[in-house]
């Protein structure tokens, strides 16, 4: 006989009228018409009606839908349950559309580099950047499905990049700049990719660690290659034969 614990904590009538399920409860019955006077009650109504639950979740939520889906739910089974069928969103789409109110002048990602060196990006720069780097690879040709590798470490350069490609509807790779050049080769000849984005070198332990003849090796092995982009991390000035600076990329209109 199972025995039932004691209650250590219970949260008070105000701080439950502030939780986001309250808020939930109030948006449901005034724009679905559903009432519900507990969290049980609620509960209950989202095991019994998958479809309306999850709809209404993600509208409340605010799901961005380019094309909207037919139904939350068509095939009520396991396995095989179908959410959403012919929905399309994109995901870069959404983290750029944060569902609070942020300033755009409100910083949105730091980066902290071994050396100490902080950098930061607010919203309104981060979209900037993204929109323009986005610009660049559809100039460039990339569209829905191709692939684009980086080797690059974890930096605002690499966030940008992989919000970009995403926007575009293609396909993100990633290797560590301190992969050995065949690990990298290893991963990056099976998928073909379009566009290479690379550092010319990392720091680690206090030392600097230059990867252009890796970049090169790289390059040579990867015939589908239509641009290399060299995104500056040891050295402001790097660059590499035929290669287009990331400086480029970040002034496209």
């Amino acid at each position: 006989m199972t025995e039932q614990g004691r209650l250590l904590w219970s949260p008070s009538v105000e701080r439950r009228q502030r939780s986001r399920v309250a808020a939930f409860m109030v948006w449901l019955e005034e724009h679905r018409g559903k009432r519900f006077d507990s969290y049980a009650d609620l509960h209950r109504w989202s095991v019994e009606d998958l479809s309306g639950f999850w709809s209404a979740f993600t509208q409340w939520v605010g799901v961005r839908w380019s094309t909207p889906p037919t139904r939350a739910l068509t095939e009520q089974r396991m396995p095989g349950a179908r959410w959403f069928v012919d929905g399309r969103l994109n995901y870069a789409d959404h983290l750029l559309s944060p569902t609070v109110d942020v300033p755009g002048d409100a910083v949105a990602a730091t980066a902290v580099r071994e050396g100490g060196e902080v950098e930061t990006l607010t919203w309104d720069e981060l979209r900037g950047q993204v929109g323009s780097v986005s610009a660049w690879l559809r100039a460039a040709g990339v569209s829905k499905g191709d692939r684009v590798a980086a080797l690059l470490p974890n930096g605002l350069a690499a966030l940008v990049a992989v919000l970009a490609v995403a926007s575009v509807g293609a396909v993100w790779s990633s290797c560590s700049p301190d992969f050995g050049p065949q690990a990298v080769a290893d991963r990056f000849t099976q998928i073909e990719p379009v566009v290479l984005l690379a550092v010319d070198g990392y720091r680690y332990g206090g030392k600097a660690f230059d990867i252009t003849a890796t970049v090169a090796s790289l390059r040579r092995q990867l015939p589908s290659l239509r641009q290399t982009v060299v995104v500056p991390y040891l050295h402001p000035e790097r660059t590499i034969d035929d290669a287009v600076p990331w400086s480029q990329l970040l002034a496209t209109a």
